[in-house]
């Protein structure tokens, strides 16, 4: 009688093996494009208005973020967790447990290996923001993504534990794996770049006006704003680069046709 949900849970666990996360939380700017938190930032000044929220609607859904503002460094560190994870195995309780070398991820983002105290305040970051998604079919879900840091017997930090309710989301949406890509977009020096390759990367192929991917990946602007002007002229100078992930940029319309390096799963 148990036999159909074990065959489904061996399938998610399949999809988690060969994932790197799901596409809404790329879709759905849960990952602010900005590098640091920035008081300057409209993002910023809006999410502490709005009592340490930030909120956006796209075509793709709504998405709300509460407690710590989420940026493309917390998304690069989740992403590289993923890439040297040595073991995912599920706990008692529907966690899933992730084992890695702190040592590592920091050496493939650019750092010594020994930056543990700043690793730890991002991941801390991650486990106390609550995410409140509502997909664009109506779905609505509510998650911390980490639930707990993992310890080993001599009390050193070896992994996180993914929440249950994280999970349940995770299942029911389209996933994707972009591993091979990760180590280039963690190479991009600018966050609105770094969201905007993302972005494109969670879809088959995609064409899209400058004016309507800003507002997809977050991004209030005025077109007479200097702001504007400088992302426009950071994409002009950009076109080389986006091109490795195939993505065209020219009259102000971004032309995307898919990367083979990317692979999407259902269950």
């Amino acid at each position: 009688m148990t036999a159909p949900k074990i065959i489904e849970q061996s399938l998610f666990d399949c999809k988690l093996q060969e994932t790197t996360c799901s596409i809404q939380e790329i879709r759905l700017p849960i990952f602010a494009p900005l590098k640091k938190v920035n008081p300057k930032s409209t993002i910023y000044n809006d999410f502490m208005k709005n009592k340490r929220t930030r909120e956006v609607v796209t075509t793709w859904g709504r998405v709300k973020i509460k407690g710590y503002l989420l940026t493309q460094v917390h998304k690069d560190l989740l992403d590289l967790i993923i890439l040297n994870a040595d073991r995912k195995q599920w706990t008692a309780d529907d966690r899933l447990l992730i084992e890695f070398s702190s040592y590592k991820v920091l050496k493939n983002y650019g750092d010594k290996g020994a930056n543990y105290k700043w690793f730890r305040a991002m991941l801390d970051d991650i486990m106390g923001s609550v995410i409140y998604l509502e997909t664009n079919n109506k779905k609505g879900y509510a998650f911390h993504i980490i639930s707990a840091m993992h310890y080993d017997d001599n009390k050193e930090f070896i992994g996180i534990l993914l929440s249950k309710e994280y999970l349940e989301f995770y299942k029911e949406n389209l996933a994707i794996n972009y591993n091979s890509e990760i180590i280039h977009i963690i190479s991009i020096e600018n966050s609105i770049l770094k969201a905007i390759v993302r972005f494109f990367l969670s879809h088959n192929n995609l064409n899209i006006k400058l004016d309507d991917l800003l507002g997809a990946i977050g991004i209030k602007t005025d077109k007479k704003d200097r702001f504007y002007r400088h992302i426009k002229q950071t994409l002009k100078d950009s076109g080389e680069m986006l091109k490795k992930f195939n993505i065209d940029y020219k009259n102000n319309t971004f032309y995307y046709k898919g990367n083979t390096n990317v692979k999407f799963y259902l269950n």
